[in-house]
């Protein structure tokens, strides 16, 4: 092929558009009366790039719209460096997703907004990121696509877009563990559920040696992984999540490092051995009148 030909070719193929990972502002309303809530959800587009760190800002005006809620149930990031949470009037996020994700509508959280007064607001990402799963780190090019709600007199007043949660966090199951790396060898229990709704707002433990399963009443608010107080593992743990709508759901270990004749199933066998016993020698003694 021709030199030139060649060059000339990849000069071209150098100012081709290159593939962009997109974050986007998805709310199902754009125009809304005063007193309404509106949710709007953040997702992900990675263009065929494999993502693994997410983060940024939302910035709102303050002056027209309020936060009621956050939700980061149903998210693809699997473990938060922050939290979306309110800093300072706006939103900050920062996010991982181990082994990186690859889709094109990737729910990254959704947030819900009050309208206080009439006006056009623009709700925008700032200072965002995107790492690709490349074990670099290496940052993925980001376009961002903002959302912008107008707010109307003419709406009816107090309407609410959204529906109440009232599902708990899903089924999980902790797991008790010991490395020499951490908590120098001492067991600990990890442990991580999900919340598709409200999303998680945080753990309860409680270790108690009981002879049956205890009842939980308040327990201690923990995170992942927890060093047990008790490393003989002879107590019941009882594991509760609540999400961010204060439904709950508990999970219960039975204790590990009993003996035999400690266990709550030995004990009701010999209590039932007692009884057969009574109500045979009651028998006889019954008989031995006659």
């Amino acid at each position: 092929m021709n030199k030139s030909l060649i060059i000339s070719f990849l000069a071209v193929f150098s100012v081709l558009p290159t593939h962009a990972a997109e974050l986007t502002l998805d709310s199902p309303v754009t125009e809304a009366g005063i007193g309404q809530i509106v949710e709007t959800k953040l997702v992900l587009d990675t263009q065929h790039e494999a993502i693994n760190v997410v983060g940024g800002e939302i910035f709102f005006p303050a002056e027209l719209l309020e936060i009621t809620a956050i939700k980061d149930g149903n998210s693809i990031i699997s473990f938060w460096i922050e939290k979306p949470h309110l800093e300072n009037g706006r939103i900050v996020f920062v996010g991982v997703i181990p082994g990186g994700y690859t889709g094109e509508q990737g729910p990254i959280f959704s947030f819900q907004l009050r309208t206080k007064q009439t006006g056009t607001a623009v709700i925008t990402v700032g200072k965002g990121v995107a790492l690709l799963n490349d074990g670099q780190g290496s940052n993925a090019p980001l376009s961002i696509v903002n959302s912008r709600l107008a707010i109307s007199s003419d709406f009816p007043i107090g309407s609410l877009i959204s529906e109440k949660d009232v599902y708990p966090p899903e089924q999980f199951q902790p797991e008790i563990a010991r490395q020499p790396s951490i908590f120098d060898n001492h067991y600990f229990v990890a442990f991580t559920a999900q919340d598709k709704d409200a999303g998680l707002d945080h753990y309860e433990l409680l270790e108690k040696r009981a002879l049956f399963q205890p009842s939980f009443k308040q327990g201690k608010l923990v995170t992942s992984p927890y060093l047990l107080e008790d490393q003989e593992l002879k107590s019941w743990i009882l594991l509760k999540a609540v999400d961010r709508s204060g439904n709950e759901r508990v999970v219960v270990i039975a204790p590990t490092n009993v003996r035999f004749y400690e266990r709550p199933s030995f004990i009701v066998l010999i209590l039932i051995a007692v009884l057969l016993l009574y109500i045979v020698g009651r028998t006889k003694r019954k008989k031995a009148r006659k």
